[in-house]
């Protein structure tokens, strides 16, 4: 037997040692549970296919492995390893590999494939690792590690594990096999509640509870009787209805006579029998007309008398009930307002402005309904403040005379402008002639107001 033999005899007997010293502690263990873990074991690496002669005499490499778990939910655990695994070398002192992986464990135990506390637990598992070396092609090589394995539960807190790995490596140094053996202990607080011991089923005991009460005897008890005194149907929570109009005397406005619900029980009320209720009647003591809104039309116009203007003469809805003022009658309107004449400075008017105010006379007998508005207007020659009072009273002397011919003072407005409202430029005396004016509008009586 070579001294390599021999010595790799002697280290098999010492881990062999180890791992049964430390299997005899872990069974001693209390079983807490938890969702932390960690574990320690014996390792075995094949490296027979590594191109290397010191290597291919060496079929086995044994090696310590520790590992930390963390649970995650009851199909995965994560994974921390770390291997140390002592190399050696006939021509050379021994080196050592370092292996670091991190792992997704996938457990059969999940409660779906095997039951959870199942005593024999089998996974799977998938990772990315590194290994270090100086002497194996380079001092750092990533790999990832695929295996399988399981667990022997002894409780909640100890299992024993033995499992395989086989390391495809992403760089020059080949693929290589593990072995492994060992132990894991369980730490932390557990997410699972206890169970809750069940609570003995007692049968229950029946109890005769007297009939509910109902006092005016209308077969609604007194629980559910909005008036428990006094009877009344089912359909009203027991209150009476007197007038019979399904509202209870309770709610009911008008309890002694029929009437809408939606009216509080009080009957509808039409004033003016025009078929329109008051409380939708714009004139409810005046019959009137449903399109409306029961309101009259004197003139049958089609507006309502509230509304309009005129409301003894049929008229249009521009103007507000009014009749159209005819193109003539404006016609003629605008040439009184030239034709209107007064004595140079006053406002005493001529002859001739007599019968031309006659014409208006005749247009307001025409328009009864209508109003009229006198302005009075002056050129720019002369002081603003007489030319102001000159236009007001020549204004004022249109509006006497019409009155002394039978129009209703009532009927008239006047008012004087001054120079304030020019037709043309006070430059020329054509311009100045055509300024000093008197003008006459027709308004209907919304308009006068004004």
């Amino acid at each position: 037997m070579t001294k390599v033999e021999n010595m790799n005899t002697v280290n098999l007997r010492i881990w062999i040692a180890v791992f049964l010293m430390l299997l005899s502690v872990s069974l001693e263990a209390q079983h807490l549970g938890g969702p932390w873990g960690i574990g320690i074991g014996y390792n075995q690496r094949d490296f027979t296919k590594i191109p290397n002669k010191e290597f291919s005499s060496i079929p086995f490499n044994r090696a310590v492995r520790f590992y930390v778990g963390r649970y995650l939910n009851a199909s995965f655990d994560l994974m921390l390893n770390s291997t140390f695994v002592p190399l050696s070398f006939s021509d050379r002192k021994k080196e050592e590999l370092t292996d670091i992986d991190i792992n997704l464990r996938y457990k059969l135990n999940n409660g779906y494939i095997l039951k959870e506390n199942a005593l024999f637990a089998p996974y799977i598992t998938m990772g990315f690792g590194v290994n270090m070396q100086e002497e194996l092609q380079g001092t750092t090589n990533s790999s990832t590690p695929l295996g399988a394995g399981v667990k022997l539960n002894i409780g909640s807190m100890v299992s024993l594990e033995v499992g395989g790995k086989y390391y495809v490596n992403m760089g020059d140094f080949q693929d290589y096999a593990s072995l492994n053996y060992g132990f894991s202990i369980n730490f932390g607080k557990s997410k699972v509640p206890e169970a809750v011991p069940e609570t003995p089923t007692v049968a229950p005991q029946l109890v005769q509870t007297p009939p509910p009460s109902d006092r005016d005897k209308d077969g609604v008890v007194d629980s559910e009787d909005g008036c428990p005194l006094k009877a009344g149907p089912v359909a009203l929570r027991g209150c009476p209805d007197k007038d019979g109009d399904a509202v209870a005397d309770k709610y009911d406005a008008c309890p002694d006579e029929p009437g809408l619900k939606e009216r509080n029980g009080c009957p509808a009320v039409d004033t003016d029998k025009d078929g329109v209720e008051d409380d939708q009647d714009m004139c409810p003591e005046k019959a009137g007309l449903a399109s409306l809104f029961g309101c009259p039309d004197t003139d049958g116009d089609g507006i309502s008398d509230l509304k309009d203007a005129c409301p003894g003469l049929a008229g249009t809805l521009r103007m507000n009930g009014c009749p159209e003022i005819d193109a003539e009658v404006k016609k003629q309107l605008e040439k009184v307002k030239k034709a209107v004449q007064f004595e140079s400075g006053s406002s005493i008017l001529k002859q001739s402005s007599f019968a031309v105010l006659d014409i208006v006379v005749e247009i307001m007998k025409q328009y009864p309904a209508y109003y009229l508005r006198i302005s009075g207007h002056t050129d720019s020659f002369g002081n603003d403040r007489k030319n102001l009072l000159l236009s007001e009273r020549r204004a004022k002397a249109c509006l006497d005379y019409l009155v002394s011919q039978g129009v209703i003072d009532g009927r008239i407005a006047y008012g004087g402008y001054g120079e304030e409202r020019p037709l043309a430029s006070n430059d020329t005396w054509e311009g100045r002639a055509e300024n000093r004016r008197v003008e006459f509008e027709l308004l209907i009586p919304d308009e006068e107001r004004r």
